[in-house]
């Protein structure tokens, strides 16, 4: 779409340069299409129509983004990553399915049971909380649910990367604490009278800085 409104319906272009733009964007396996096209005038609608013809398949196209949303797979956690990848991967494929052309409207319910059927058990039983109803769950209800419960969980999970940086900053031992115990630890290996004697220095030094 982007090349179509900004080069190929750009009648400021000449087509010589369409089709170089065209050239440079295409993908390897396009590119073996018309690769050895000669860049000229005439040509680029040749090359145009020949990439139109192997990929302008509108079966296949649908196909590929329904094998992609039945392809998600379920969350084994409550975990914002895995909810936005849910949420994105649901509403991609089902826009860019009705971009194409295939009526989605009738889909409600079937979406939200295939999307229910792929949370946690703690966001499933959330949901169930939240909804408190016989009826059958709508589409875009569980929808606009999930995006509040992930905007929820990625506001925890910042708050808890900051509980963890905090815990992490640790202070210095007294300089005090840190001359008895280190005087303490060369009494252990002296007789009880140079131990006494040790004793009685710490304990002066001790009184001095009071």
């Amino acid at each position: 779409d982007a090349f179509i409104s900004l080069i190929h319906n750009n009648d400021s272009l000449s087509d010589v340069d369409k089709l170089q733009y065209l050239k440079g964007a295409l993908t390897k396996e396009a590119q073996d299409i018309v690769g050895a096209i000669a860049i000229t005038n005439a040509n680029y609608v040749v090359a145009w129509d020949l990439l139109k013809t192997r990929y302008d398949n509108q079966k296949l196209i649908v196909k590929s983004y329904l094998d992609q949303l039945f392809a998600i797979p379920v969350m084994k956690k409550e975990s914002y990553d895995l909810l936005i990848a849910l949420i994105d991967g649901f509403d991609r494929s089902v826009k860019m399915s009705a971009r194409m052309g295939v009526q989605t409207e009738g889909w409600s319910e079937l979406l939200a049971y295939m999307l229910c059927a792929r949370l946690d058990p703690s966001t499933l039983k959330q949901w169930e909380t939240h909804h408190r109803s016989t009826e059958v769950p709508k589409y875009d209800d569980v929808l606009q649910f999930l995006r509040g419960h992930a905007s929820v969980l990625q506001a925890t999970q910042q708050e808890k990367a900051r509980n963890v940086d905090s815990s992490q900053i640790t202070t210095k031992p007294k300089a005090r604490n840190s001359y008895v115990h280190s005087v303490r630890t060369e009494s252990a290996a002296t007789s009880p009278v140079q131990m006494f004697n040790l004793e009685k220095q710490l304990w002066r030094q001790v009184a001095t800085q009071r």
